[in-house]
């Protein structure tokens, strides 16, 4: 991983295992503190992602994940969150059946929520769920 002058660019791979989550937002809160990017939702929203790459791809079953953040010239930081795949698409759960009472179900809908812009694509194969927010 690295940061170059004013703007951020780096990619890692971690193991799609238990400690991909806490693994992703350490590399990612340094690199935030590296070029004085506020941490904000980013570790939030990233937390999400790389939790529903482990939960519920391919990557989660010994694979692995990749991380890339770069910088956007209008302010935002890019991050994208590729894992080994699924049969089943990265999509927001309809708003009536998230309620208070479930323990699981909301990342996407945060995503949508808190992120600047955020999407998807890719195949069984591979897909890639990236969000931007403000630097």
């Amino acid at each position: 991983m690295s940061a170059t002058g004013a703007g951020v660019e780096a990619t890692f791979e971690i193991p799609g295992d238990a400690e991909a989550v806490s693994f992703a937002r350490a590399e990612v809160r340094k690199l935030l503190a590296d070029v004085g990017a506020p941490e904000g939702d980013t570790l939030v929203l990233l937390s999400e992602v790389v939790t529903n790459a482990v939960r519920h791809t391919l990557s989660g079953q010994g694979g692995h994940v990749v991380i890339a953040v770069a910088e956007c010239g209008d302010g935002l930081l890019h991050l994208e969150v590729l894992d080994d795949g699924s049969d089943s698409d990265p999509t927001l759960p309809p708003m009536d059946d998230l309620t208070v009472l479930e323990e699981s179900g909301r990342g996407l809908w945060l995503v949508s929520q808190l992120a600047h812009q955020w999407g998807w694509y890719g195949d069984t194969y591979g897909r890639c769920v990236w969000f931007r927010v403000k630097r």
